[in-house]
C-alpha cells in the first residue's frame, strides 16, 4: 500500500513540475526583454496557445502557486531527501527571469 502511495505522489509531482510552462508563459506576458534575456511577448506576438493566452495572466499566475502547492502536498510523503523538489518548485514560481 505505500508503495503505491508513493506512486500517485510522484504522478501528482510529476504534474505539478509542468509548472515552468506555466512560469514562463506569465513572466513573457509581464516581464522586459531585458529581464527575460529573450523578446518578451513573444508568444502572443506569434499568437501562441500559452496559459496566459488561454486563462489570462491572473488565473495563470495563480494555476502556478497551485501547482507549486501539488508539488509540495505530493512531496509530504518522502522523507527529507525530496526537500530539493520542493525548493525547485518554490524556485520557479518566484523566479523573475
Amino acid at each position: 500500500m505505500r508503495l503505491h502511495r508513493l506512486y500517485l505522489s510522484l504522478l501528482v509531482l510529476a504534474v505539478a513540475l509542468g509548472l515552468p510552462a506555466c512560469k514562463d508563459d506569465v513572466l513573457d506576458a509581464e516581464a522586459s526583454t531585458a529581464t527575460l534575456g529573450k523578446t518578451a511577448g513573444k508568444d502572443a506576438a506569434q499568437n501562441k496557445p500559452t496559459y496566459v493566452s488561454l486563462l489570462g495572466v491572473a488565473r495563470a499566475r495563480e494555476l502556478a502557486q497551485e501547482l507549486r502547492r501539488d508539488a509540495h502536498k505530493a512531496l509530504a510523503d518522502f522523507d527529507a531527501r525530496a526537500a530539493r523538489l520542493g525548493d525547485l518548485a518554490d524556485f520557479i514560481v518566484t523566479r523573475q527571469f
